[in-house]
């Protein structure tokens, strides 16, 4: 899978690489598969993960939830909301 990273990270930092010609060349001297080489020059994203083995490998991932502490607690959302009031009513003095 580096390989073909290598290959898009180059394409995308090389100003010279934008015609279909110069693309072709990039990946045909590259040392990927020809499924990839194929879906990178079609453009093709979805051909491009079937292609790469790494990527169809990744099944699910870990949502990262916050913890409880992260989370204001009711005294503190009832304090905000008093201190809110406290600034309406200064303001309207």
């Amino acid at each position: 899978m580096s390989k073909v990273i290598t290959v898009l990270e180059k394409m995308a930092s090389d100003a010279a690489l934008n015609s279909e010609d110069a693309i072709a060349d990039l990946v045909a001297t590259s040392d990927i598969n020809d499924g990839q080489m194929q879906a990178i020059v079609a453009n093709d994203v979805e051909a491009l993960v079937e292609n790469t083995d790494e990527i169809s490998k990744i099944k699910f991932f870990i949502p990262i939830i916050p913890a409880e502490d992260d989370e204001p607690e009711e005294s503190d959302k009832t304090n905000d909301s008093t201190e809110t009031a406290s600034q309406l009513i200064t303001v309207n003095y």
